[in-house]
């Protein structure tokens, strides 16, 4: 999945080579295409109601250029429910244009119905684009831009972010983004910035932080940990 991250509801191998070289963080880079898993532990506030959800994920490598996975959150938390939450499957396409990598992606997600705070019936499909650029074998520029089609209400948006990141050889990385939500249903729009940090620990296993703020409506803060298993 393009980057499937674990705060859509807490809500998700460029690099020339180098996510993979020896100290260097994988799948940082969302172009990379590998077979990883995910665990990831978010807390949102949501017009001024707190959302905690634990999510799992899983990304198939099928081949050099395809992809697919899929997410689950067994445990979430929202304005005083307790159930699960979202579900989601998808694929996606990653190709090599000189310098550059350039993926579609799509997916399906909605609510699994035992959590009433979300509500049943939250079904989307979410058309995805993405452009990177790796400068270095530190470096890359990663633009997205995604269209959320939901299929039970009419508060569709699009969404498009930048990301910034540098990959350091002793296996820490950093990632800076900068999104933005336009809504069809409402006038206002919303910006929204993110800081992840992590670490590389071994040749399988990764962790990282990411705490990011949206300066939509109230201001919503959110802060997240994860930790992933590449096979």
């Amino acid at each position: 999945m393009m980057r499937m991250r674990a705060l859509c509801l807490l809500l998700s191998t460029a690099l020339c080579g180098a996510a993979s070289a020896q100290g260097y963080a994988k799948g940082v880079n969302p172009a990379d295409n590998l077979t990883r898993a995910d665990v990831a532990l978010g807390w949102a506030d949501v017009n001024n109601e707190s959302l905690t959800a634990l999510t799992v994920g899983y990304e198939h490598r099928l081949a050099e250029n395809w992809g697919v996975g899929a997410f689950l959150s067994p445990l979430t938390h929202f304005d005083g429910d307790t159930g699960t939450g979202d579900f989601g499957v998808g694929g996606r396409y990653i190709d090599t244009e000189g310098d550059w990598r350039l993926g579609a992606s799509l997916s399906a997600a909605g609510s699994t119905g035992t959590l009433s705070a979300i509500g049943t019936g939250r079904f989307r499909v979410v058309p995805a684009a993405l452009v990177v650029r790796p400068w270095t074998s530190e470096d890359f520029t990663a633009f997205e831009a995604a269209w959320v089609e939901w299929l039970s209400n009419g508060d569709d948006f699009a969404i498009v972010s930048l990301e910034q990141g540098h990959l350091f050889p002793s296996g820490w990385f950093v990632v800076g983004d900068v999104s933005y939500r336009s809504f069809t249903a409402q006038s206002d729009g919303g910006v929204g910035l993110g800081f992840e940090v992590g670490k590389q620990l071994n040749e399988h296993w990764q962790v990282a932080l990411r705490p990011g703020y949206s300066f939509r409506g109230s201001g919503d803060p959110s802060l997240y940990l994860r930790a992933a298993y590449f096979f």
